[in-house]
């Protein structure tokens, strides 16, 4: 999922004059932000249990 989102920086790559390295810097960045509030949300989700949960 969080390749997906990272598809932005690529396209702004190639139309604004930047250097390489920040590209890349900014791709990896964003990776890692993704994967780590993807972790937070699932460890913070609990789902709720249902009538037929308690009584399987």
């Amino acid at each position: 999922m969080g390749l997906f989102q990272q598809v932005m920086t690529l396209v702004l790559y190639v139309t604004l004059p930047m250097p390489g390295l920040l590209a890349l810097k900014w791709f990896g960045a964003g990776l890692v932000q993704r994967v780590l509030l993807g972790a937070l949300a699932a460890s913070i989700y609990k789902p709720r249990h249902t009538r037929s949960d308690r009584e399987a």
